[in-house]
């Protein structure tokens, strides 16, 4: 087990309290690394070295500059990139052959926001001010950004919120999950070894108190998060008492809905991956599928073939779908909502899955993926975000129905369809609250496409050109001549 510290004006440093957590595989319970649980002094000490950097040598880069070290970082990630996916796949359990497909997505985010460094532009502005008036905006950085980032894609999260901020010239004070610290602090070396100034990009480690004090810093300008809807929330409070800006990708609990006319074959696919892919542990997930009352039976068969050979194994096996859950804690929260289901009527549909033989049904985090059937709309499984490979299976006769009954609920962030009618495509999805809309696919993402949720699922846009721009503030000039 290794020691690692903060990561503070381009160097690892040691915690200046006395506070340190473990982080520990949840596929074997072995300790990984002993990291620092951050307080306000650690913070403030990042905090410190990003507002320097934002008003030092790095507050004087170029768009062109700035291009530049992304360019280099991304050559970085790229080839080092198995050491970054190797290290997720320790902390949180996520397959390896996940977290290694990733790859294109992660070097992508870096390039797409090199380029968009160089296409931040202001505007000429037509006033109607008596007198004469040259009236033009620039896009200018928002200042320190506070990145907090999820266990449950620690790499690929990262990126998505460190890309932007730095190609619209902000310094950053990153906190990763304290289940999944390692990539974090792994990338802060890159940054630095492609030449940023000291204090560009921060790392400090800790849990939740340590985000709630980075959230608080008098010195963070805005808020980027990833993480629960009642954490959103509390930031959301915490930065309107203090006029910060924020962006919120949060909790989900996305309708999947399968129509009579869809090819079954293709949805069975699909719903498998939007279900159970990272063991259900994406917000995005479809974890509730309403399928049309007609081929319910047909489309379970469907999905059981779907699933038959697919292996729940350790998380650096090449032939493992299902790794763990990332957390003990996780395991329980999916066990009480299983338990809660079943007893209020639930039936419990069990996949034909494999599983390594040095495993059992209940090793550890590890949890096999399964259908509930027998539920109803208001039972908590169906209203409460589950991150665990569960999924409903519910049951529907008419369009409007699903369309009532996808809506319903506290979340908005995905939604998916499949059909072959065009026309119910265009017509459903425009009538769905959610997001993103996916139609005879699901968890398509791209660095161009905005994705964000609505409700309770969140505030703002991560990826394409409304991401970097959530990381300028407008500036107005006015310029008066005189005749």
């Amino acid at each position: 087990m290794i020691e690692v510290g903060n990561y503070i004006g381009g160097a690892h440093a040691a915690g200046l309290g006395t506070l340190s957590l473990t982080s520990s595989a949840p596929d074997s319970g072995d300790p990984l690394a002993t990291l620092v649980d951050s307080r306000e002094a650690d913070v403030d000490a990042a905090v410190g070295a990003a507002r320097r950097a934002l008003r030092g040598e790095w507050g004087r880069w170029t768009p062109m500059q700035r291009n530049a070290l992304l360019t280099r970082v991304a050559d970085l990630v790229d080839e080092r990139y198995d050491e970054l996916a190797r290290l997720d796949s320790q902390e949180y359990g996520g397959p390896i052959t996940r977290t290694r497909a990733n790859r294109a997505r992660v070097v992508g985010l870096l390039r797409y926001y090199a380029g968009l460094a160089l296409q931040l532009e202001g505007h000429t502005v037509n006033v109607s001010t008596p007198g004469d008036h040259h009236v033009f905006t620039t896009r200018q950085p928002a200042g320190v950004v506070a990145a907090i980032v999820p266990w449950n894609g620690p790499i690929g999260s990262l990126i998505w919120k460190v890309a932007p901020a730095l190609a619209a010239g902000c310094t950053v004070v990153a906190k990763p999950s304290e289940y999944s610290s390692l990539s974090a602090l792994r990338v802060a070396e890159y940054v630095t070894e492609a030449g940023a100034p000291d204090g560009v990009f921060n790392v400090v480690t800790g849990a939740a108190e340590t985000g709630r004090i980075l959230v608080g810093h008098e010195g963070v300008d805005h808020i980027a998060f990833t993480g629960s809807s009642n954490a959103g929330k509390a930031i959301a409070a915490t930065a309107g008492a203090q006029l910060k800006t924020y962006t919120l990708e949060l909790g989900g609990k996305s309708a999947n809905i399968v129509f009579a006319d869809a090819d079954l074959g293709a949805a069975a696919r699909g719903s498998v991956a939007a279900a159970f892919q990272n063991s259900g542990q994406i917000c995005s997930a479809g974890s509730r599928l309403f399928v049309h009352e007609s081929i319910v039976d047909e489309f379970l068969e469907r999905m059981n073939r779907q699933i038959a050979g697919m292996r729940v194994g350790f998380s650096l096996d090449e032939t493992t779908d299902f790794g763990p859950l990332a957390t003990a804690a996780q395991a329980a929260t999916v066990d009480t909502l299983l338990e809660g289901a079943v007893a209020q009527g639930a039936r419990i549909h069990r996949f034909d899955v494999r599983v390594d033989e040095r495993l059992h049904r209940e090793m550890g985090n590890f949890r096999l993926p399964v259908a509930l059937v027998e539920t109803t709309d208001d039972m908590a499984v169906n209203r409460r975000e589950i991150f665990g490979p569960v999924v409903s299976v519910l049951p529907f006769s008419s369009e409007e129905e699903v369309i009532e009954r996808s809506n319903a609920g506290d979340f908005g962030l995905a939604a998916g369809l499949w059909t072959s009618d065009v026309d119910r495509a265009l017509r459903v999805s425009r009538a769905l609250e959610a997001g993103t809309v996916w139609v005879n696919c699901w968890q398509n993402l791209d660095v161009a496409a905005p994705f964000g949720g609505v409700k309770d699922s969140g505030v703002g846009r991560e990826s394409g050109v409304e991401h970097i721009l959530s990381f300028t503030r407008t500036k107005t000039t006015w310029m008066a001549f005189r005749g």
